[in-house]
């Protein structure tokens, strides 16, 4: 059903584990084309999103059966291999994991919000459900996908959220603020709930995942090990005094436990933290994100130099412009992983691409 064989298997292993070792003297490309499915159209007439996750009127199966079948309609070029990205159930999941209402907009977006009659921060307690509603519904959906695909794809962990994110989902902004500052040890105890909750389900998804090919996250990026692509978003606004006493402590635990880490570096708030996160233990690579209305990865040169000569990896999306700007202005293309978005109209041989990049695209960082 879905077009992929043990060789194109291999391939993929073995470019990605170079890839994660610094070993591989080229950038990872996935570029994914359409193709005419064999598979019956399914029943759900557009890609899984968010608000289909959140509408428990949704069923799985049709959910399941719509994500084989859009696998099945494409043909997987250059590092590309059949993956479905579970970032449809929103950003930061496990804040529903642990009681937190789910909140479809009208836009068809999840947000998360507390539960009814949240109790104060010194008498709230958070914890792992495993019989949480929403928690059974992304296991039904990877055990049925991988039912109907015969485990011949990957399923990216769901977007899971920083742990300081999902804490930011029970309190606004303001509150969490005050609370930092007025009650630290009950905020510190909150983020280690959510870390030992974030631990616990990572494990119990990395076993419903093992029958797939591999694992990855939202990011896309393959491994054959546990990995994930971690954030903190909400340092974006707060300075470093605070960020080293409430985030820096568990990014470090959370890059140490997932064998293959990249850290999601986003908006240029977050830039003040880019030294100490890139001085952790086994953080493989950063991902750099300017924000909305502030320009490219490339609008950024020294940001990136930083990132690529400081012997991390990257991930990058965009077209051949942007992979020959990125060369120019770091000399190298060796660590980078970009998802491939031809522009409008653009025709790519991404053999003659990896052609051109592999004589220019690799130096000594």
């Amino acid at each position: 059903m879905i077009d992929f064989s043990k060789e194109q298997w291999e391939k993929v292993r073995h470019a990605y584990r170079n890839w994660w070792a610094g070993e591989l003297e080229r950038p990872l490309i996935a570029y994914e084309k359409s193709q005419q499915g064999q598979l019956p159209p399914p029943k759900m007439k557009e890609p899984v999103g968010q608000r289909h996750f959140g509408d428990l009127n949704c069923s799985t199966d049709d959910i399941a059966q719509r994500i084989v079948y859009d696998l099945s309609c494409k043909t997987y070029e250059g590092d590309a291999y059949p993956l479905c990205n579970m970032d449809f159930s929103g950003p930061g999941v496990l804040a529903a994991y642990l009681g937190g209402r789910v909140v479809v907009s009208r836009e068809g977006m999840i947000w998360f919000y507390p539960m009814e009659n949240r109790p104060e921060i010194n008498k709230l307690h958070l914890s792992f459900d495993p019989n949480n509603l929403w928690y059974q519904r992304t296991v039904e959906i990877i055990r049925k996908v991988k039912a109907l695909s015969g485990g011949n794809m990957v399923m990216g962990f769901p977007d899971l959220g920083g742990v300081m994110d999902v804490l930011s989902a029970f309190f606004p902004s303001e509150e969490l603020f005050f609370a930092m500052a007025d009650q630290p040890q009950e905020v510190k105890r909150l983020l280690g709930e959510i870390e030992t909750a974030w631990y616990t389900v990572y494990n119990l998804l990395y076993q419903e995942f093992s029958g797939f090919q591999g694992y990855s996250c939202w990011s896309g990026i393959y491994s054959e090990r546990k990995t994930y692509i971690h954030q903190c978003d909400f340092c974006y606004m707060i300075g470093p005094d605070d960020f080293d006493e409430f985030v820096l402590p568990t990014l470090k635990r959370q890059f140490v436990f997932t064998d293959d880490s990249i850290y999601h570096l986003d908006g240029k708030g977050e830039l003040v933290h880019l030294d100490k996160i890139l001085a952790c233990d086994n953080l493989k690579g950063v991902q750099w994100v300017p924000g909305d209305g502030n320009g490219l990865h490339t609008d950024y040169p020294e940001v990136m130099r930083k990132i690529l000569h400081g012997g991390k990896n990257t991930y990058v999306w965009g077209g051949e412009t942007l992979l020959h700007d990125l060369l120019r202005q770091t000399g190298t293309l060796k660590g980078v992983y970009m998802h491939y978005w031809p522009q409008q109209g653009e025709q790519t041989d991404i053999n003659q691409l990896f052609a051109s990049l592999c004589e220019t695209g690799s130096s000594n960082r």
